[in-house]
């Protein structure tokens, strides 16, 4: 595991043009390499995001460091892992990029795809398949009539199995055709070169096909956290949504314990992302924590406790462990 000393000021250049590399391999890890629009961007915006990259280069003055009296955080979990958003630089990790099953945080992904692939206001006509769907469902009803966006708040609030399966559908345009949507979002990950990634369905049902890594995961929340639609409705607490004619509502509340007032897991600077739960996947969870400038993203896969709690309770650890150990240093 990597824990970060002091550095010498002689060595400072040294370790500047390290992070600085690190930075540019995050950018091909989250930046789209082509000139589509809709889900992979535009030439003429990757052209700007390059234009502009020098300049964010020069203004790296600090980085995260770990006191050196620090010890490895106790985590029970089979991998976790503490990542900067900043950099992408990984400062504590277990098993960063082992494949694994991944859950519900597949979810993250099916909210970025069905933003980018279909209108926010778009109404979908809820089918027989969606509410049919086992675990965790916000309700839909079949003929129900709702917008992609309440689909969304649902899918990522309450992880809700028949919202990923009808924003899919609403993708398709057929009655319970749920792969044209999964193609989608495999083609996601190749575009934005998460190699380890790969999904089998939009709810994360799927153990044997979906599978990623913490590191890839990770970068999926990074790329979630710069959405600034998606951003607000992970850190949304609990909220109701309806069917367009008012006839359905669905009370959310959030799945991230961390980000519950009301909680004793709740941490005033967690900012979401996704939780995740199957039985070969174990409780999981995608976690960003707001810390001195930086956000750092946290990832516990497969508590060793398997209880309800477990990954609130082990990412909780990681963030305090990092409020208590972490330090900004300048370069």
């Amino acid at each position: 595991m990597p824990l970060v000393a002091s550095v010498e000021p002689s060595k400072r250049l040294t370790l500047k043009i390290l992070v600085i590399v690190a930075i540019l391999v995050a950018v091909a890890v989250t930046k789209p390499q082509t000139d589509e629009r809709s889900l992979y961007g535009s030439a003429n915006e990757k052209r700007s995001e390059d234009s502009s990259l020098g300049d964010k280069l020069d203004s790296l003055t600090n980085y995260v460091g770990i006191l050196p009296q620090a010890r490895a955080p106790l985590i029970y979990s089979k991998q976790y892992l503490l990542l900067d958003a900043t950099t992408s630089e990984i400062i504590v990790s277990e098993g960063a990029d082992t494949p694994i099953p991944i859950a519900s945080t597949t979810k993250m992904t099916t909210a970025l795809v069905a933003s980018s692939l279909l209108s926010l206001d778009k109404v979908v006509t809820i089918s027989s398949k969606p509410p049919t769907i086992q675990g965790s469902k916000i309700g839909l009803r079949p003929g129900e009539k709702i917008t992609v966006r309440d689909l969304i708040f649902g899918l990522l609030i309450y992880s809700g199995n028949d919202a990923a399966f009808a924003l899919a559908e609403a993708f398709s345009g057929i009655p319970g055709d749920y792969l044209q949507f999964v193609q989608q979002m495999n083609k996601f990950a190749h575009v934005n070169h998460l190699l380890k990634t790969n999904y089998g369905d939009p709810a994360g049902l799927d153990d044997e096909t979906g599978r990623s890594t913490p590191r890839e995961l990770a970068n999926v929340a990074r790329l979630l956290l710069q959405d600034p639609i998606l951003s607000k409705i992970v850190s949304t607490p609990e909220t109701t949504v309806s069917s367009i004619d008012g006839q359905f509502t669905h009370t959310l509340k959030n799945t991230n314990r961390l980000i519950l007032p009301d909680n004793p897991y709740y941490l005033p600077n967690a900012l979401g992302v996704k939780t995740g739960f199957t039985l070969d996947a174990g409780h999981s969870l995608v976690a960003a924590y707001r810390w001195h400038d930086r956000i750092l993203i946290g990832v516990v896969m497969n508590t060793t406790e398997s209880t309800i709690t477990a990954s609130a309770t082990e990412m909780n650890k990681l963030f305090r462990w990092a409020d208590r150990f972490l330090v900004l240093k300048q370069y």
